[in-house]
């Protein structure tokens, strides 16, 4: 589950950074320290650089984090928007790893520069707090909390970054198939969380056996499945119809490890990778 998303337009002030517990704050591109008024707790981070050795410009590779004086842990990183968007995506990534490794229930994310430059900002902060805030499962020990809140001062989505909550509601989905145990992703288990995802989103779903799919004339299909995943005869695949104002994109890879050693053993590990843009788009 992503965490909830509070958003304000106005910057982040010294006040919502001391009733903060955890933050991050994320600063424009410039040459000096001297360029971010308005920003709140700049001379810890100044003071930072110097005790490091850095400059100011490192921080879109190597983000620092400092300890206020009011008990807040600041986590500070530059986005360079003439970057690939992948570099710029793992410097907030580390970012927040400083702020992640203490289990906050909170972060409150600030971005600062030109409205244009911090409505980008926001966009790749939230997506990366949501898909790096989340929890996976978790059966060797047991699972930290997931982040619960997020909030957002700089910049406010009129939709709430729609494509992008899909876009981290679709990692997450698929991140957790991956982990799974083969006990656990079963055929069986896999269709049960496909008929739950269509019934959330209002699909039509279908599940179509062998026999009908015989019917249709699809013998090469169950040829090549039956062999290739080692498949009973009467499994069942799925189908899923969803409306034309929402798009899915899958691509399923991994497919079997281990052949059928016996009528009461098999293996099977899928990786699923689902993108769900639960957006209102327009038929084509």
């Amino acid at each position: 589950m992503l965490a909830r998303l509070e958003q304000s337009a106005a910057l982040l002030s010294a006040t919502d950074l001391k009733r903060a517990k955890h933050a991050l704050i994320v600063l424009p591109k410039v040459a000096s320290l001297d360029d971010l008024n308005g920003v709140p707790s700049v001379e810890a981070l100044s003071a930072a650089l110097s005790r490091r050795k850095k400059k100011l410009a490192e921080l879109a590779q190597s983000p620092l984090a400092t300890d206020l004086a009011q008990g807040t842990l600041v986590s500070w990183v530059m986005v360079d928007s003439s970057r690939p968007v992948f570099e710029q995506q793992t410097a907030l990534r580390k970012a927040l790893q400083l702020l992640l490794a203490e289990k906050p229930d909170e972060i409150a994310i600030g971005v600062f520069g030109p409205a244009a430059g911090r409505r980008r900002a926001a966009e790749l902060a939230v997506y990366s707090t949501w898909v790096n805030g989340a929890r996976l499962p978790e059966r060797k020990k047991k699972p930290g909390g997931a982040l619960r809140a997020i909030r957002l001062h700089g910049h406010a989505s009129g939709n709430g970054f729609a494509e992008r909550r899909a876009a981290a509601e679709g990692n997450l989905l698929a991140r957790e198939l991956t982990v799974l145990p083969p006990n656990e992703l079963t055929p069986a288990s896999y269709r049960k969380r496909v008929r739950e995802l269509a019934r959330r989103r209002g699909w039509r779903h279908e599940e179509y056996d062998v026999k009908r799919l015989r019917r249709m004339g699809a013998g090469a299909f169950i040829a090549a499945l039956s062999v290739l995943l080692c498949l009973p005869p009467s499994r069942k695949w799925t189908r899923t119809r969803y409306p034309a104002s929402e798009r899915l994109a899958t691509r399923t890879s991994e497919t079997m490890l281990e052949s059928r050693r016996s009528a009461t053993t098999m293996t099977c590990v899928s990786s699923v990778t689902v993108r769900l843009l639960q957006l209102r788009l327009p038929s084509r």
